[in-house]
């Protein structure tokens, strides 16, 4: 696992609204048990606007999701198998999704 890797959200209840795991993790605590990840939900069911900021707008197998920065919880590695993407490309866009939940900047 490698952080801003991609899954298929493993619970099929929540899988047709939040298609996608990002794993926001570092990779220094690859030891650990777990992984953080924020969820990705589809952009049309996202009621309100979002906080651009803290919800950015990221591509996954060209499907447009927002970052749920918000949401983000320590999940076990056993989960989850083969990512489905990488976004290490956004990497600036979600450290500021981060940062903001974080530290409010």
């Amino acid at each position: 696992m490698a952080q801003f890797d991609v899954y298929r959200n493993p619970v099929a209840a929540r899988a047709t609204d939040m298609p996608f795991l990002l794993d926001v993790q570092s990779d220094l605590l690859a030891g650990l048990a777990t992984r953080v990840f924020a969820p990705l939900i589809r952009l049309d069911v996202m009621p309100g606007r979002p906080a651009a900021i803290l919800n950015p707008v990221l591509t996954v197998d060209g499907e447009s999701c927002l970052l749920l920065t918000q949401e983000m919880a320590g999940i076990p590695l056993k989960r989850f198998k083969h990512p489905v993407a990488n976004l290490a490309a956004e990497r600036e866009t979600i450290l500021r999704a981060l940062n903001f939940v974080i530290a409010g900047i």
